[in-house]
């Protein structure tokens, strides 16, 4: 079964690792898809005579595109299942034969944080019937209605120091180079004022990989892209999954945007926790014990909140 399972790697001036990072997928028989994004070190010559499907970009068009002529080969390779890599190093490959298990349940449980809140909505839009129950954790607009809300909650929690360093480090070139270092602390100061206590953002992995620097902002733009104009509140009615929406207090948004976005859903419920916009790391009371949230998972009964029972710690 594992050659149905395409594996595709996007490859960037990886010369010194791309090898270990293919030879465990080899070993266990998947189909393997490297596509070399204008690499200018020696990953093409290491990467051409290996057993694998070797595509490559004349020039650097960024991760997006990579995955995409990937995706597109394997598609026209009758590839059963697809699955994304990264050929640093950073995922592990066993997770592959947990994703493969999980595809092939009936219905799944999305959970979804922030921006990933648009394409659970999306998802339960366009597939209803594979989709069991919905959690959006502290959730972005799906729309614009509190916009200047939530921009006025954003300037009244960013202090002055932070603003000044903001727009110190956006302005130089480090940034427009998309500099590792000054994109993690770009991304350090912005979450400052979307928490709570703004000194835990020590705690948040924000170390950003060079691949991620350089691919990111690409890779947001064509999710973007994907999404089109995001003006969907009218669209809601129309989702009949049963929906729970987790809402830090202190988070940007207001409280009042979650609370429209669960009465905007015909099977939403809202609890609001006490933290910002990260209640795993901040909330006080772990989610499991707040009674809100025992009677909505009461209603949901799904498997994805018995695995928030089993790892207490990782939402405390």
């Amino acid at each position: 079964m594992n050659r149905s399972v395409f594996v595709v790697l996007p490859v960037f001036n990886e010369a010194r690792v791309v090898a270990s990072a293919l030879a465990p997928l080899l070993d266990r028989g998947y189909t393997v898809v490297a596509v070399d994004d204008g690499s200018t070190d020696d990953t093409w010559q290491i990467i051409r005579p290996l057993p694998i499907h070797s595509l490559r970009h004349p020039v650097n068009l960024g991760q997006g595109a990579a995955l995409q002529t990937g995706m597109t080969y394997a598609l026209e390779h009758d590839a059963e299942y697809i699955v994304h890599f990264d050929a640093d190093g950073q995922h592990r490959v066993d997770d592959i034969d947990v994703l493969r298990a999980a595809l092939g349940y009936e219905r799944i449980t999305v959970l979804t944080h922030s921006f990933g809140t648009l394409l659970g909505l999306e998802y339960a839009a366009r597939y209803p019937e594979n989709l069991r129950a919905l959690i959006l954790m502290n959730p972005v607009e799906p729309g614009s209605r509190f916009g200047d809300e939530t921009g006025a909650r954003q300037r009244a929690a960013r202090t002055p120091d932070d603003a000044r360093e903001l727009d110190r480090l956006t302005s130089g070139e480090a940034f427009l180079a998309r500099d590792p270092a000054t994109l993690s602390q770009v991304f350090r100061l912005s979450f400052r004022s979307a928490l709570h206590n703004p000194d835990r953002v020590a705690e948040l992995s924000l170390d950003l990989l060079p691949s991620t620097a350089k691919n990111g902002q690409d890779v947001a733009a064509l999710l973007g892209a994907s999404l089109g104009t995001v003006d969907w509140w009218d669209r809601l009615s129309a989702i009949e999954t049963p929906s729970l929406i987790l809402h830090g207090r202190f988070d940007l948004p207001p409280v009042g945007m979650s609370r429209a976005l669960a009465e905007a859903l015909p099977r939403g419920s809202l609890v609001v926790l006490d933290s910002g916009h990260f209640p795993y790391l901040e909330d006080s009371q772990p989610i499991q014990y707040q009674q809100p949230y025992l009677d909505v998972q009461r209603s949901l009964s799904c498997d994805i909140l018995s695995l928030i029972h089993d790892n207490p710690k990782k939402l405390e």
